[in-house]
Protein backbone atom coordinates (compact mmCIF):
# COMPACT_ATOMS: atom_id res chain seq x y z
CA UNK A 1 0.00 0.00 0.00
CA UNK A 2 1.56 3.04 -1.00
CA UNK A 3 0.32 6.04 1.57
CA UNK A 4 0.21 9.51 -0.45
CA UNK A 5 2.25 12.65 0.88
CA UNK A 6 0.41 14.73 3.04
CA UNK A 7 2.19 17.63 1.42
CA UNK A 8 3.65 16.37 -1.72
CA UNK A 9 5.97 19.11 -3.02
CA UNK A 10 8.52 18.30 -0.70
CA UNK A 11 10.63 20.45 1.71
CA UNK A 12 13.29 22.34 2.85
CA UNK A 13 15.24 21.95 6.02
CA UNK A 14 15.88 25.54 8.03
CA UNK A 15 17.61 25.05 10.83
CA UNK A 16 17.42 26.89 13.90
CA UNK A 17 20.96 27.41 14.22
CA UNK A 18 20.16 30.73 11.30
CA UNK A 19 17.79 32.14 13.42
CA UNK A 20 21.24 33.61 15.42
CA UNK A 21 22.15 34.42 12.09
CA UNK A 22 22.72 37.98 11.14
CA UNK A 23 20.05 37.35 7.91
CA UNK A 24 17.55 36.43 10.48
CA UNK A 25 18.73 39.12 13.44
CA UNK A 26 19.68 42.49 11.71
CA UNK A 27 18.91 42.28 7.93
CA UNK A 28 14.59 43.64 6.37
CA UNK A 29 12.75 40.31 6.24
CA UNK A 30 12.31 40.87 2.92
CA UNK A 31 15.98 39.61 2.62
CA UNK A 32 15.08 36.35 4.30
CA UNK A 33 12.02 36.12 2.10
CA UNK A 34 14.15 36.23 -1.04
CA UNK A 35 16.58 33.77 0.74
CA UNK A 36 13.46 31.15 1.49
CA UNK A 37 12.78 31.64 -2.05
CA UNK A 38 16.08 30.79 -3.11
CA UNK A 39 16.15 27.63 -1.31
CA UNK A 40 12.81 26.61 -2.15
CA UNK A 41 13.64 26.83 -5.42
CA UNK A 42 17.27 25.59 -6.27
CA UNK A 43 17.03 21.60 -7.26
CA UNK A 44 16.81 19.23 -4.50
CA UNK A 45 18.43 16.19 -6.62
CA UNK A 46 21.02 16.39 -9.21
CA UNK A 47 19.31 15.48 -12.75
CA UNK A 48 19.05 11.66 -13.90
CA UNK A 49 21.64 11.20 -17.19
CA UNK A 50 18.32 10.71 -19.29
CA UNK A 51 17.61 14.51 -17.79
CA UNK A 52 20.91 15.86 -18.43
CA UNK A 53 21.36 14.26 -21.87
CA UNK A 54 18.18 16.48 -22.52
CA UNK A 55 19.03 19.83 -20.66
CA UNK A 56 21.27 21.39 -23.61
CA UNK A 57 17.86 21.37 -25.95
CA UNK A 58 15.89 22.66 -23.20
CA UNK A 59 15.04 26.34 -22.82
CA UNK A 60 17.18 27.75 -19.34
CA UNK A 61 13.93 27.51 -17.36
CA UNK A 62 13.25 24.09 -17.86
CA UNK A 63 16.42 22.18 -17.49
CA UNK A 64 16.93 20.03 -13.97
CA UNK A 65 20.08 21.62 -12.79
CA UNK A 66 22.32 19.59 -9.69
CA UNK A 67 21.52 19.42 -6.27
CA UNK A 68 21.32 23.07 -4.65
CA UNK A 69 21.24 25.01 -8.27
CA UNK A 70 18.71 26.92 -10.08
CA UNK A 71 17.50 29.25 -12.43
CA UNK A 72 16.45 32.70 -11.36
CA UNK A 73 15.29 35.23 -13.72
CA UNK A 74 13.68 38.49 -12.11
CA UNK A 75 10.92 38.96 -14.03
CA UNK A 76 9.96 35.41 -13.24
CA UNK A 77 10.86 35.43 -9.60
CA UNK A 78 8.99 39.09 -9.27
CA UNK A 79 5.74 37.11 -10.05
CA UNK A 80 6.13 34.76 -7.41
CA UNK A 81 7.77 36.80 -4.43
CA UNK A 82 5.74 39.44 -3.80
CA UNK A 83 6.68 42.06 -1.61
CA UNK A 84 10.22 41.94 -2.65
CA UNK A 85 11.28 44.86 -4.89
CA UNK A 86 14.00 44.28 -7.75
CA UNK A 87 16.45 45.98 -5.85
CA UNK A 88 15.75 43.78 -2.48
CA UNK A 89 16.37 41.06 -4.06
CA UNK A 90 19.51 42.34 -6.04
CA UNK A 91 20.94 43.36 -2.53
CA UNK A 92 20.10 40.27 -1.04
CA UNK A 93 21.45 38.38 -3.69
CA UNK A 94 24.45 40.29 -3.18
CA UNK A 95 24.90 39.89 -0.18
CA UNK A 96 24.43 36.12 0.38
CA UNK A 97 27.19 35.99 -2.45
CA UNK A 98 29.45 38.30 -0.10
CA UNK A 99 28.60 35.70 2.89
CA UNK A 100 29.78 32.85 1.29
CA UNK A 101 26.27 31.73 1.35
CA UNK A 102 25.62 31.32 -2.82
CA UNK A 103 27.36 31.71 -5.40
CA UNK A 104 25.59 32.89 -8.86
CA UNK A 105 26.90 33.04 -12.23
CA UNK A 106 25.16 35.18 -14.60
CA UNK A 107 24.70 34.58 -17.83
CA UNK A 108 24.10 36.67 -21.09
CA UNK A 109 22.68 36.09 -24.74
CA UNK A 110 18.60 36.56 -25.25
CA UNK A 111 17.73 35.90 -21.96
CA UNK A 112 19.96 37.28 -18.86
CA UNK A 113 19.52 34.65 -15.98
CA UNK A 114 21.06 33.81 -12.84
CA UNK A 115 22.56 30.10 -11.82
CA UNK A 116 22.36 30.29 -8.41
CA UNK A 117 24.07 27.51 -6.09
CA UNK A 118 23.46 27.32 -2.19
CA UNK A 119 26.75 26.69 -1.22
CA UNK A 120 26.10 24.34 1.82
CA UNK A 121 22.91 22.88 0.52
CA UNK A 122 24.37 18.81 1.03
CA UNK A 123 25.05 19.76 4.49
CA UNK A 124 21.95 21.80 5.06
CA UNK A 125 19.89 19.62 3.87
CA UNK A 126 20.32 16.59 5.54
CA UNK A 127 18.90 15.74 8.83
CA UNK A 128 21.82 13.53 9.55
CA UNK A 129 23.93 17.25 10.15
CA UNK A 130 21.21 17.94 13.13
CA UNK A 131 22.15 14.72 14.80
CA UNK A 132 25.33 14.07 17.15
CA UNK A 133 26.20 10.86 17.24
CA UNK A 134 29.67 9.03 18.39
CA UNK A 135 31.02 6.62 15.47
CA UNK A 136 32.66 3.52 17.09
CA UNK A 137 36.59 3.60 16.36
CA UNK A 138 36.36 0.27 14.96
CA UNK A 139 33.54 0.86 13.09
CA UNK A 140 35.50 4.07 11.34
CA UNK A 141 37.10 3.55 8.13
CA UNK A 142 40.90 3.10 7.60
CA UNK A 143 42.93 5.75 5.88
CA UNK A 144 46.74 5.67 4.68
CA UNK A 145 48.89 8.24 5.59
CA UNK A 146 49.49 8.74 1.72
CA UNK A 147 45.21 8.89 0.93
CA UNK A 148 45.08 11.59 4.28
CA UNK A 149 47.81 13.38 2.91
CA UNK A 150 46.30 13.47 -0.88
CA UNK A 151 43.22 14.82 0.63
CA UNK A 152 41.92 18.24 0.75
CA UNK A 153 38.85 18.29 2.18
CA UNK A 154 38.66 18.87 5.74
CA UNK A 155 37.80 16.08 8.55
CA UNK A 156 34.23 15.96 9.90
CA UNK A 157 35.55 17.02 13.07
CA UNK A 158 36.86 20.13 11.53
CA UNK A 159 33.99 21.31 9.70
CA UNK A 160 31.62 20.30 13.46
CA UNK A 161 34.51 22.82 15.21
CA UNK A 162 34.17 24.98 11.93
CA UNK A 163 30.67 25.65 12.45
CA UNK A 164 30.76 25.72 16.19
CA UNK A 165 32.85 28.48 15.89
CA UNK A 166 31.29 30.38 13.54
CA UNK A 167 27.68 30.06 15.54
CA UNK A 168 29.83 31.19 18.68
CA UNK A 169 30.83 34.20 17.34
CA UNK A 170 27.41 34.81 15.89
CA UNK A 171 26.00 34.78 19.38
CA UNK A 172 28.67 36.28 20.72
CA UNK A 173 27.74 39.45 18.82
CA UNK A 174 24.04 39.15 19.86
CA UNK A 175 25.26 39.11 23.03
CA UNK A 176 27.50 42.50 23.04
CA UNK A 177 24.23 43.65 21.12
CA UNK A 178 22.11 43.17 23.77
CA UNK A 179 24.72 44.45 26.92
CA UNK A 180 24.63 47.31 25.04
CA UNK A 181 21.02 48.28 25.32
CA UNK A 182 19.12 49.13 28.87
CA UNK A 183 17.62 46.51 31.09
CA UNK A 184 19.40 43.90 29.28
CA UNK A 185 18.88 41.14 31.00
CA UNK A 186 15.23 39.87 30.47
CA UNK A 187 16.92 39.64 26.42
CA UNK A 188 19.63 37.87 27.68
CA UNK A 189 17.54 35.60 29.69
CA UNK A 190 15.91 34.68 26.44
CA UNK A 191 18.85 34.32 24.06
CA UNK A 192 20.52 31.96 26.72
CA UNK A 193 17.15 29.88 26.51
CA UNK A 194 17.46 29.75 23.06
CA UNK A 195 20.78 28.98 22.38
CA UNK A 196 20.62 26.25 25.50
CA UNK A 197 17.42 25.06 23.17
CA UNK A 198 19.30 25.05 20.05
CA UNK A 199 22.44 23.33 20.69
CA UNK A 200 21.52 21.34 23.17
CA UNK A 201 22.97 18.41 21.17
CA UNK A 202 26.45 20.00 21.06
CA UNK A 203 29.02 18.39 23.37
CA UNK A 204 30.63 20.06 26.10
CA UNK A 205 34.14 21.50 24.73
CA UNK A 206 36.89 21.90 27.54
CA UNK A 207 33.86 21.22 30.20
CA UNK A 208 31.86 24.43 28.25
CA UNK A 209 28.49 24.30 26.91
CA UNK A 210 28.29 26.78 23.74
CA UNK A 211 26.04 29.13 25.73
CA UNK A 212 29.07 29.14 28.77
CA UNK A 213 32.11 28.89 25.72
CA UNK A 214 30.08 32.75 24.35
CA UNK A 215 29.36 34.18 27.43
CA UNK A 216 33.61 33.46 28.37
CA UNK A 217 34.77 34.53 25.34
CA UNK A 218 32.61 38.04 25.41
CA UNK A 219 32.99 38.73 29.37
CA UNK A 220 36.27 37.46 29.48
CA UNK A 221 34.93 35.12 32.53
CA UNK A 222 36.77 31.93 32.41
CA UNK A 223 34.26 30.26 35.05
CA UNK A 224 31.29 31.51 32.78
Amino acid sequence: MVRKAKYPNGFVIFGRFKLLEDLWTKKPPSWLKAYLYILQHVSWKDPSPTQAQKNPALPPCSRIYNRGTGYFHWPSVSNELHGVSADQWKRTVGYLEQRGIITRRRVTGELTYSLITVVDYDDEQNWKSYKTEDVPFELQPERSASTRKRSKRPTKAERTNAMREKHLSEICDNIHRILQQPNSDAAMARLQQHVESSFADYPKRNGKTVWQEAVAATRGDNHA
